[in-house]
């Protein structure tokens, strides 16, 4: 029978993808292939007749040892999967490694070991476990953030529909003043909700665009503060902020974001805070913080002494759809969205948001963003003289003024034209574009309230009609605010492009609508003047 030659063989074994290595009993090395001198760095005739733990880290060489005198003693062959561990100049590896074992009555015993090098493959499905365990977490937290909006949304929705029903069985007597003021408030909880999750959708979408306007800060913090006090001095919580006075009072940013991070923070300190102190400071940012075109830099904290935040979750805080655990979740409320809004707010301004807590002491949350300086021409405008829009008072300021209210919605339109007449304006009122167009023909009204979404035609066209027709005339035009239920940048950039002069946002508040018609109705010039402008 014709034998392979030697060197046939050798060839064979150099071109196998394993490290072979042939062993005796005892680990030394009898031969191996052109794949294990790479892998020990050593050519053959210098390695043979070296035992493994020369060629070899410790770790590895004992490993290979003991298996291969297992695999002797059972005359069976071992497999081992997936084995990892860190070869010199060839860094953190995985191999598949085969232990065969030869047992001859002629000849002294031998092992082959084969080592295949998987560390690509190994690797892409440690990534791709990694991945999977991300989804299933954050699935898991999407879950949990699900089950709690359920039940935070239905809460008050349950509180308003419950004293909803008992306010229309009980005559005006009754506790009805107790009912209505609940239903107010579950309306109000509800509405924070909301807000939170739509503006967690714009921050996902990339849509968050910020301002650029004078904001004082002394009294944008006073401001915020005085809101959150009442919930503090309910507990006997001491709510108290400063502004160090080096910095400027006044600079350029974004108001409602500033008070927003303001709000949820000092708003969870007073949530979590059951007796004691809460402190909030404004101050000069370190000089190393300053980035180039930006003149402030502005730092914030809120200390409270409030029930604390395991070290293991702090930096999940930060994570939306995220509390602290169930528990909280249960017992404070919320949605898991008002940090991870802040933290991105505040890196939108340039800046970010940690937290230091002790478990039942207290935390301390902060919070640095960049702003920018006045201009050198800046001047501070004078005194504003707030509107007379009380609408209890004996005289309405818009006593014997015309609204003409296009709204397609039956309650909302009722609830409008309660607020407007209460401030002594006559309201004409129409369901849909189309109709808000034909009324302004006729009846030419002082102002226009245009709800963007209708059917026939919607608010943005009939606008455009309106604006259109006031363009062919020459006549001046007419304050068109929009009234809607999105509170989207883009919405409000299109209803500006459509024509429309301000905006208020459904649920209505009446501050706010009394507050955008003071601004527009002073103004206004009586229907003859507007048709015949001199």
């Amino acid at each position: 029978m014709t034998r392979m030659p030697e060197h046939a063989l050798r060839d064979l074994a150099d071109d196998l993808l394993e490290a072979i290595f042939i062993t005796d009993s005892e680990g030394c090395v009898l031969h191996m292939n052109e794949r294990a001198t790479s892998i020990v760095r050593l050519p053959r005739f210098t390695a043979a007749g070296r035992p493994l733990s020369q060629l070899l880290p410790k770790e590895v060489a004992t490993m290979l040892t003991t298996e291969s005198k297992e695999a002797l003693a059972s005359g069976l062959p071992r497999h081992l999967t997936k084995k990892s561990f860190i070869l010199p100049g060839w860094g953190f590896r995985y191999y598949d490694i085969r232990v065969i074992p030869y047992r001859r009555p002629d000849a002294a015993p031998w092992v082959a070991l084969l080592l295949l090098d998987i560390t690509n493959r190994a690797r892409r499905e440690v990534t791709i476990e990694r991945a999977r365990e991300s989804a299933e977490s954050e699935a898991q937290a999407r879950r949990a953030f699900l089950a709690r909006m359920s039940h935070e949304i239905r809460t008050p929705m349950n509180g308003i529909i419950g004293m909803t029903d008992l306010a229309l069985q009980s005559s005006p007597e009754q506790d009805i003043q107790e009912y209505l003021g609940v239903i107010k408030n579950a309306a109000d909880s509800l509405l924070v909700i909301i807000n939170d999750v739509l503006d967690f959708a714009k921050v996902e979408s990339g849509r968050l665009e910020l301002e650029h306007i004078p904001v004082n800060l002394p009294n944008l913090l006073s401001e915020t503060i005085a809101l959150l006090s009442p919930g503090a001095d309910e507990k006997g919580v001491n709510l108290s902020g400063t502004v160090d006075p080096s910095l400027p009072q006044t600079v350029l940013g974004d108001p409602t974001r500033i008070r927003q991070i303001l709000t949820n923070l000092i708003g969870n300190a007073v949530k979590f805070t059951e007796e004691g102190n809460i402190t909030v400071r404004l101050e000069p940012g370190p000089e190393t913080e300053r980035r180039e075109n930006d003149d402030i830099s502005l730092s914030g904290w809120i200390r409270d002494t409030g029930i604390g935040i395991p070290a293991d979750r702090l930096n999940d805080l930060f994570e939306p759809f995220t509390q602290n655990d169930a528990q909280t979740g249960r017992t404070y409320g919320g949605t898991g969205l008002g940090l991870a809004i802040c933290r991105t707010l505040a890196r939108l301004m340039g800046g970010d948001i940690d937290a230091e807590s002790v478990l039942h002491q207290g935390s301390i949350f902060r919070f640095h963003i960049h702003l920018k300086s006045l201009p050198a021409d800046w001047t501070p405008p004078g005194p504003v003289r707030e509107p007379n829009v009380d609408a209890n008072s004996e005289h309405p300021k818009f006593q014997g003024k015309v609204a003409l209210l296009a709204e397609d919605n039956r309650v909302n339109r009722i609830v409008a034209l309660h607020l407007l007449e209460r401030i002594g304006l006559t309201v004409i009122a129409c369901e849909n574009g189309e109709e808000a167009v034909q009324s302004w023909k006729q009846k030419t009204p002082d102002i226009i309230l245009m709800d963007l979404q209708m059917p026939v035609m919607d608010g943005f066209e009939a606008t455009k009609r309106i604006r259109e027709i006031e363009l062919e005339k020459q006549s001046l035009p007419i304050p068109i605010i929009a009234l809607t239920a999105h509170v989207l940048d883009e919405e409000q950039r299109a209803a500006q492009k459509a024509g429309m002069n301000g905006w208020v946002t459904k649920p209505v508040k009446p501050e706010e609508l009394y507050t955008e018609l003071a601004r527009h109705l002073p103004s206004v010039v009586s229907p003859e003047e507007r048709e015949n402008p001199t």
